[in-house]
């Protein structure tokens, strides 16, 4: 099977290195190696990435067909438009492909050329709005780590390219191979592609002392009342204007945050034993476990019963 990974100038790196990584460990496994890897650009060459260095590249031909050609993301990603011959020649490499995707947001090059409309796909989520935006015709699905819709894959930011390989090798070659793949890359299991892309952890630091002070709260107030109106009160402003304040400087909602911090608490709580299921609900602020149980399987596509 001949995999192509398509870069450009000023890519990210660890779009190319880290699902290239796994595609190459099935080697380590006891199955054949199946794959031809192939890194392509434009017209060949030493190819810049973000990091300031360059790697070696061969150049695309649009007319021999790969088994599976994926479009890695970074800065230069936006500059490549349909209109051009470089953008031309990629799209016939993609139709001429039994299987064609992108990572991060190289998914903006496929939506350019018209090879996502009417699709389901993901991208990095803080170019979420950007992509919706600029592409309406294609369904986003936001949320997810990696979405295929028939013969396209595409993945969200950065690191899950790897998830995005881990699933393409168990499409592949089955999943315990997948699974034997991911013990070599040192993962300790491969994340769904329905589990959220957002942690808090990345949310963007707030500029204001008074929003900072509320994340503070949330963390450490888990069962209180972290309404909208209450939160408002710890900030000083009115929840109108809490809520536009928070969304702006976090870039989420406050409600999203504040139960994504509890579902993070409370997995970390039943990982470590702290108490049963119905202890960790109450510890967290859920009311009851049929909330918490649901909360789970929306962020981590499993029920909190799976981290006891």
């Amino acid at each position: 099977m001949r995999i192509c990974f398509y870069i450009f100038d000023d890519f990210q790196l660890l779009d190319l290195s880290g699902p290239l990584a796994a595609f190459q460990m099935v080697s380590f496994t006891e199955h054949p190696f199946p794959y031809t890897l192939k890194v392509c650009s434009f017209q060949g060459g030493m190819i810049k990435c973000t990091a300031g260095f360059a790697l070696e590249s061969e150049r695309l031909d649009p007319q021999q067909a790969c088994d599976l050609l994926l479009v890695v993301g970074g800065k230069g990603a936006r500059r490549i438009k349909g209109s051009t011959p470089e953008g031309e020649a990629i799209k016939t490499a993609c139709l001429n492909s039994k299987q064609f995707g992108s990572i991060c947001t190289g998914a903006f090059v496929l939506a350019s050329l018209g090879l996502l409309a009417g699709k389901n796909a993901t991208t990095h989520w803080k170019q979420k709005r950007a992509f919706a935006q600029q592409y309406p015709d294609v369904q986003l699905s936001i949320d997810s780590l990696f979405v295929r819709d028939s013969n396209v894959w595409t993945s969200a930011g950065i690191i899950s390219g790897i998830d995005l390989a881990l699933a393409i090798i168990e499409d592949h070659l089955g999943g315990d191979i997948s699974r034997k793949v991911a013990q070599e890359l040192v993962v300790a299991q491969r994340r769904a592609g329905g589990q959220t892309q957002f942690s808090p952890l990345l949310l963007s630091e707030p500029e204001s002392s008074n929003i900072r002070s509320v994340l503070n709260y949330i963390h450490t107030h888990l069962d209180a009342d972290l309404s909208v109106t209450r939160l408002a009160e710890i900030a000083c402003l009115s929840p109108r204007q809490f809520s536009r304040k928070f969304t702006a400087e976090t870039g989420e909602t406050v409600a999203r945050v504040v139960e994504r911090i509890r579902v993070d608490a409370a997995k970390g709580m039943l990982e470590n034993g702290v108490g049963n299921v119905e202890k960790v609900a109450r510890l967290c602020g859920f009311g009851s476990t049929g909330r918490m149980r649901r909360a789970f399987l929306k962020y981590w596509d499993k029920s909190s019963q799976a981290f006891k």
